[in-house]
């Protein structure tokens, strides 16, 4: 009985030993490179660098000190796994599951995590400088004291997550959900923080000097000894929140509502405020004067009779702001963005607006004395009753469909008078038809909108001329980023110019010269283009849904996914255009000049093709089913059968 208690114990002790022994770091290794699974294994030290191990399942496996740089790991199980110390450089980390997995002091530098799960993960002291964190969930995960600098954090849960001490120099936080988050102590100095959710979070001691704060919510944070010195906050919720001891030096809250913060008595003397709501519900006043601002994000803000007074505003993007009778005298504005903005009764008396962006932007009654407009883009600006220098716009890169009026010139300097419609009044005294015309018109109405809806109706496309010191050429420019939506372009020259991805939502382009023009994913909806030149232009992807192209050249256009659905093509040249398998289902091609295209398998039924030239046109396989072709000219035109229509060569 004792032997076989004893043989019985042996066997335990050898099995353990045999369990041990295969369950070693080098054996596993070997194993590991072999097979796709390794659960609870003991990998620690183990070299794994650039070994392929993709979906491999390494649950709750011990890989201290492991060196999988360069290792391809997506799609693996890594839940519960003890990566504490593990070199994870330049490691392929897509759609892996870290759930609860402890990285501690592991260095991931430059590694691609890309959907990855990291819920509950340990990340404390890790280096992600520069990865790829795009759609990682990263919930209530521990990144203390971790390096995020220069990391993309756009899409990310970092709701909850403990980030105290951690380091986020000049990291882009917008849109990033940081609720209930410990950011206390954290490295946030020159961070953007826009659109983002950081209501109830532990700011206590965090370091946010020179960090731009846009339409965020910090209701109920702890920002207790925070630095907010040099930093800009606008249209921020700060209600509830706790300041005491903060650093509001030089700091400039614009919009912001204050209501019940706790705060020390006379902290805000040391901060810029304006239009901002304060304790007991007093609106500030708006003094900004002299004030560093270069970059920040104004857009929509109301800055009404705000002092900017030599306030530097350099690359601002102030489009959409309300300025009406503000104090910009020997403001910098260079490369501001100006779009939209309304400037009305504004003074700008000795500005440096160089290489600013002023598109849409009302100018009415503005003091522009002695500004500075060299290399300026000026696109329907208007400057009525504006005062500056005789011959100041001549200074400016690109003059485009100005609203400048009738002029009352002074030595030194000239005032606009009356209203943007006096040049049309020009107009019509210049052609001595139109002026005929208009006597015998007889009903009374103001000669200049008389001139105006005509040149705009017919003048254009007669070839006729108006406000010809409005001139617009654009040709060769890149604009992309800029918002066009509106804007009045007709007539202009955009030959090369880069439009991509712009927004040009019911622009007026008749008559533009858009040739060999990049219009890759641009806004177009509700556009008119007739009589545009198009040829060559880059259309790929573009919805052209009910967009007006009547008489446009669209010859060598590349229309490669584009949308063409109730567009109007009446008159338009297609001249050798490839237009095969493309979807033209009740497209309006009256009196289109379709000669050698191709339409191979299009689908063009419902579609209007009366007085249309096919000549030489292919149109094998494609549906004509109710196609209306009525004094539609055929000449070596290959009908959908195959067969060679020739009835009107």
């Amino acid at each position: 009985m004792k032997r076989s208690i004893f043989s019985f114990c042996v066997v335990l002790l050898l099995g353990y030993v045999l369990v041990e022994l295969l369950n070693f770091p080098t054996s596993n290794t070997a194993l590991l490179k072999f097979r796709e699974y390794c659960r609870l294994c003991d990998l620690t030290n183990a070299n794994l660098e650039s070994v392929k191990l993709r979906r491999v399942d390494l649950y709750s496996a011990i890989l201290i000190g492991a060196n999988l740089s360069k290792a391809d790991l997506s799609e693996a199980n890594l839940y519960g796994a003890d990566l504490t110390g593990a070199n994870l450089t330049g490691t392929n980390l897509t759609e892996t599951n870290f759930t609860g997995a402890d990285l501690t002091g592991a260095d991931l530098t430059g590694a691609d995590l890309t959907g990855a799960d990291l819920t509950g993960a340990d990340l404390t002291g890790v280096n992600l400088a520069k990865t790829n964190l795009t759609a990682v969930n990263l919930i209530e995960s521990s990144l203390a004291r971790s390096n995020l600098t220069g990391v993309d954090l756009t899409g990310v849960d970092l709701s909850g997550s403990n980030l105290a001490g951690a380091s986020l120099t000049g990291v882009d936080l917008s849109g990033v959900d940081l609720s209930g988050s410990n950011l206390a102590g954290a490295n946030l100095v020159e961070t953007k923080i826009f659109e983002t959710d950081l209501s109830g979070t532990d700011l206590f001691t965090a370091d946010l000097s020179y960090a731009q704060v846009h339409n965020s919510n910090l209701t109920e944070a702890d920002l207790r000894g925070v630095n907010l010195s040099h930093a800009n906050l606008s249209v921020t919720n700060l209600t509830r929140v706790d300041l005491q001891g903060a650093n509001l030096e030089h700091a400039v809250f614009i919009n912001v509502d204050f209501t019940d913060v706790a705060i020390e008595k006379g902290k805000f003397d040391q901060a810029s405020l304006c239009h901002s709501t304060m304790i007991y519900a007093r609106v500030s006043q708006c003094d900004l004067s002299e004030r560093n601002l270069t970059g920040v994000d104004l857009v929509g803000i109301d800055l009404r009779e705000a002092n900017l007074s030599a306030a530097d505003l350099s690359n601002a993007d102030l489009s959409r702001t309300d300025l009406t009778g503000a104090n910009l005298s020997g403001v910098i504005l260079t490369g501001a963005n100006l779009t939209g903005t309304k400037l009305t009764e504004a003074s700008l008396r000795g500005a440096n607006l160089s290489a600013a962006y002023l598109i849409g932007t009302n100018l009415t009654g503005t003091d522009l004395y002695s500004v500075n407009l060299e290399q300026a883009v000026l696109i329907n600006v208007n400057f009525a009753e504006t005062t500056f220098d005789k011959g100041k716009l001549d200074q400016a890169l690109v003059r485009c469909h100005l609203k400048i009026l009738d002029e009352s010139v002074s030595p030194e300097t000239t005032t606009t008078t009356s209203s943007v419609d006096n040049c049309y009044s020009k107009y019509v005294h210049k052609y001595p038809d139109l002026l005929a015309a208009y006597n015998a018109s007889g009903d009374g109405q103001n000669i200049n909108i008389w001139g105006k809806n005509h040149f705009n109706s017919y003048g254009r496309s007669e070839g006729r001329t108006a406000c010809l010191n409005l001139n617009c050429d654009l040709s060769g420019r890149d604009l992309t980023g800029l918002n066009l939506r509106e804007v009045d372009l007709a007539g202009s020259n955009l030959a090369r110019t880069n439009l991509a991805g712009i927004d040009l939502t019911d622009a007026n382009l008749k008559g533009a010269n858009l040739a060999v023009t990049n219009l890759t994913g641009a806004n177009l909806k509700g556009v008119d283009l007739t009589d545009a030149n198009l040829k060559g232009a880059n259309l790929t992807g573009i919805d052209l849904t009910g967009v007006n192209l009547r008489r446009v050249d669209l010859r060598e256009v590349n229309l490669g996914a584009a949308n063409l659905k109730g567009a109007n093509l009446r008159g338009a040249d297609l001249r050798d255009l490839d237009l095969s398998v493309a979807d033209l289902a009740g497209i309006e091609l009256r009196e289109a000049n379709l000669s050698g295209a191709k339409l191979i398998g299009s689908n063009l039924a419902g579609s209007n093709l009366t007085e249309a030239n096919l000549v030489n046109v292919d149109l094998s396989g494609a549906n004509l089913a109710a196609v209306n072709m009525t004094g539609a000219t055929f000449c070596n035109t290959t009908m959908p059968d195959g067969k060679i229509d020739n009835s009107n060569c």
